[in-house]
């Protein structure tokens, strides 16, 4: 795929494409495509997913069904090919891992220790904690 073409992809291919994604950046969507140009519909990252895995099927806007599992090996894109295209969208799956800092961190601790003590008297403080657990780094 090119600079332009990496926002398309052809998912079947049998003389031409029959079958199209396009990536719309706005909506974070895919939409399909047949080859009479008719849209078919809007599919999220994870539909489109499971198109490939055969678990969803698209019809075109005139009747004809496909399972990508199904299908002929040459009428698919190559799996990089594939990969590249969804790479497109973001994973909003993956998380962010946030970094304390040592003060929000003995914050955390100490309320942590507050709420499961019965009345309010640690016997070690969240600064003691971290300290034994998270020991400064030494420059």
């Amino acid at each position: 795929m090119k600079n332009n073409d990496n926002k398309k992809l052809g998912l079947l291919n049998f003389e031409g494409d029959v079958l199209k994604a396009h990536y719309k950046s706005t909506s974070d969507k895919f939409e399909i495509f047949d080859d009479h140009g008719n849209f078919i519909q809007t599919l999220s990252k994870k539909k489109l997913q499971k198109f490939f895995t055969g678990d969803i099927e698209l019809t075109t806007s005139y009747g004809k069904t496909f399972n990508y599992a199904k299908e002929h090996e040459n009428a698919k894109p190559r799996q990089e090919q594939i990969d590249e295209f969804l790479a497109l969208m973001p994973d909003k799956s993956k998380k962010e891992k946030k970094e304390f800092t040592r003060k929000e961190l003995i914050e955390a601790i100490e309320s942590a220790f507050f709420f499961l003590s019965d009345n309010g008297d640690e016997d070690t403080t969240g600064k003691e904690f971290v300290d034994m657990y998270y020991p400064k780094k030494k420059k």
